[in-house]
């Protein structure tokens, strides 16, 4: 290779690295200094999975980093170099938080952080293997993109079925919580099945959890308050250790129903299920009767006789355990399912360097499509999700094609770029 060529080359390499670099750093920047929630600042300095959602923030402290990890040992010649640069800027970022409201620092955001960039740095040090491998291990890195996938979408029906503790329940009607807003509305009735769920310590706490347990029918009878501008309790079941096992309330213009998750035990986070619009045509003083029960079709959720069946969680909403904005719309919502699903698509495409591989990995994602929700819980894959995985395979197969067409052997790096 000509050395003007070469010299041309490794100026692109360095211009492109130190881009890489400099984007993901804002990126960074936006996502960690910047105010947070109450749930943001539980737990002690020296705590490792601290609040509420804790793993949850672990798992995207390490994934916010790995690609960190991945541009500062592209720019940095000594991958210790690398990983001290960013074990240093993630101390940075939480002796920063200490003065912003809602934020927290803890040992345990530091530990996530560097072990997320030292991911990258791994993955860095040897990019020819992940990018480019040789027939036999692109055969069993196929496989396993395509087995991790499916292990995730059986791990979302895990983790959103429904997790009730034995433990002493308490009904409440309208709670002010703190963390809430408060709902100004006026419950008359409630109830799971044939038991009455009052306002105070429940005798039957075990009752109820088995009525909950098998899908029992819920009824409310309430008066309208005020509008709201974010999620407010209607009625709610908690514990005696404060754990919320259900929820019913508005949202701004929706109606929220929400129960307790293996995921919200395993402290990732909550998401929970709606009736869009169901709020908005109600004025104060309105009567509510709020209805929910499960069918053949799932569960159906009404409010005043009109409502919705079939609600629940999805194939592609594993993306809900880990970060879950409430104010996220129904077509929001829907193209985050339909994006979680293309990124758990595209690896094991991405690594089918042939047709015999990507029709297995194909038939390996039909197959998980079809049987993950009839054993699960999951609703059935709808057509938005079918898209978004499509658009995964195809993306990732793409890819792969590309890299193989312009990286070609060079004794300087072993693979360089051909234009």
């Amino acid at each position: 290779m000509p050395a003007a060529n070469r010299s041309r080359d490794t100026d692109r390499y360095a211009l492109l690295s130190k881009g890489l670099l400099l984007g993901w750093l804002l990126v960074v920047f936006a996502a960690t200094l910047q105010p947070g929630g109450a749930e943001d600042s539980l737990g002690s300095v020296t705590c490792l999975v601290c609040g509420t959602r804790g793993l949850a923030d672990a798992i995207l402290n390490v994934a916010l980093f790995v690609p960190l990890g991945l541009a500062l040992a592209l720019t940095l010649e000594r991958p210790a170099a690398a990983l001290l640069l960013a074990a240093l800027l993630s101390a940075g970022i939480e002796l920063a938080q200490v003065v912003l409201p809602g934020r927290h620092p803890t040992l345990g955001d530091l530990v996530f952080n560097t072990t997320g960039a030292l991911l990258g740095i791994c993955v860095a040090r040897s990019w020819s293997f992940w990018l480019v491998p040789a027939p036999s291990p692109a055969g069993r890195l196929s496989l396993g993109g395509s087995g991790g996938a499916l292990v995730i979408l059986g791990l979302t029906g895990f983790l959103l079925g429904p997790s009730l503790p034995r433990s002493l329940y308490f009904g409440q009607w309208t709670p002010d919580l703190g963390h809430l807003e408060r709902y100004r509305g006026k419950v008359s009735e409630f109830t799971i099945g044939p038991v009455a769920i009052p306002p105070r310590r429940l005798a039957e706490s075990d009752s109820v959890r088995a009525l909950l347990s098998v899908g029992a029918p819920i009824h409310v009878e309430a008066i309208a308050g005020p509008p709201i501008e974010r999620l407010g309790p209607l009625v709610s079941v908690y514990d005696d250790l404060h754990r919320e096992i259900l929820l019913i309330g508005p949202d701004r213009g929706d109606l929220v129903y929400r129960y307790r998750t293996r995921a919200a035990s395993l402290r990732l986070d909550q998401p929970d299920l709606r009736l869009y619009g169901a709020m908005g045509r109600i004025e104060p003083g309105d009567r509510l009767q709020v209805t929910l029960s499960h069918g053949h079709d799932g569960r159906c959720l009404s409010l005043n006789g009109t409502g919705k069946c079939g609600i629940g969680f999805g194939v592609g909403s594993g993306w809900a355990t880990l970060y879950y904005p409430e104010i996220a719309s129904r077509s929001l919502a829907g193209a985050l399912n339909a994006l979680w699903l293309a990124l758990l698509c595209l690896p094991g495409a991405f690594w089918s360097t042939g047709g015999r591989l990507l029709a297995r990995h194909g038939l390996l994602l039909v197959a998980g499509f079809v049987v993950i929700p009839m054993f699960s819980g999951l609703s059935s894959v709808s057509a938005v999700e079918v898209l978004g995985a499509a658009a995964g395979v195809s993306l990732g197969f793409g890819l792969q094609r590309l890299l193989r067409s312009r990286l070609v052997p060079d004794a300087g790096r072993g693979m360089r770029w051909s234009p």
